[in-house]
């Protein structure tokens, strides 16, 4: 049983691991969507319903081997095409996914950033909860089946964030990116997370324990000592922002947790 005082010091503990903006009014006003749906996949059933498109796509793995994945057009070419991330992303959001978009949001808001990119965002689901949150959120990926549907959701809320397409259009510069999922997908992680920092002033991104290559052969090995000198590189000191009590399962992740960077932050 939790005594007085010790109800008292939890409480003092839970608000001293609370980063800051979370409960307080520094962003701008929360946005409410203009419509709700009960769950991921309730969405993406009124957006196939809409299209008289049949729930089912194709398989990543096929998809894949349907054709050589060597050179980086190969590789493009397989995310351009390919439709089965709108049902696999899905299905990936709707479970106990790490809380990313609170811990980015909470992290953003601690240091001032309104103007965030979701770099490879797919379906963009974090992005939109962090539009909800008061952000500025706009979006890059490549033009494909996932960001088809990105563009509706934002129409179903009446929003206006610009998605930004990989390869084609100039990435403006902004407060945060994050890159979520995408690490192990990269030809050139290092290279592109160097390029994304030029352009920001705090970055965070989930890197991965494994990349589970053999089931996903999508996946490449990450050097996570490249993609820290690459951020060193841009002026970015690694800074521990994170918040044990507010996020239990991600406690349990928290190996597999994102990476916080700041520009010429010195610890």
């Amino acid at each position: 049983m939790i005594t007085g005082a010790g109800q008292a010091l939890a409480g003092r503990m839970i608000n001293f691991c609370l980063l800051p903006g979370h409960s307080r009014g520094l962003l701008a006003a929360a946005v409410e969507p203009a419509q709700r749906f009960a769950s991921p996949r309730e969405e993406l059933r009124a957006y196939l319903a809409e299209r008289a498109q049949e729930a089912g796509g194709s398989d990543l793995i096929t998809d894949w081997n349907a054709k050589p994945r060597h050179t980086p057009d190969e590789i493009e070419g397989f995310y351009r095409d390919t439709n089965a991330y709108l049902f696999d992303l899905t299905e990936w959001h709707a479970g106990k996914r790490y809380p990313y978009a609170d811990i980015i949001g909470d992290f953003a808001a601690k240091h001032g950033c309104r103007r965030l990119l979701d770099f490879g965002c797919g379906i963009g689901s974090d992005g939109l909860r962090l539009i909800e949150r008061g952000f500025e959120v706009s979006f890059c990926d490549f033009p494909n089946a996932s960001t088809e549907y990105l563009a509706w959701r934002l129409k179903q809320r009446g929003w206006k964030s610009r998605i930004f397409y990989a390869g084609e259009d100039e990435l403006p510069a902004n407060d945060l990116t994050f890159a979520v999922d995408v690490i192990e997908h990269l030809v050139n992680a290092p290279k592109t997370i160097g390029d994304l920092a030029s352009r920001a002033r705090a970055m965070v991104y989930h890197v991965p324990i494994t990349t589970q290559k053999r089931k996903y052969p999508m996946h490449f090995d990450v050097d996570r000592g490249a993609l820290s000198r690459a951020m060193r590189e841009q002026g970015f000191r690694r800074v521990r922002d994170f918040s044990f009590v507010r996020y239990p399962l991600a406690v349990a992740m928290f190996w597999e947790g994102p990476q916080f960077w700041l520009r010429g932050a010195s610890r």
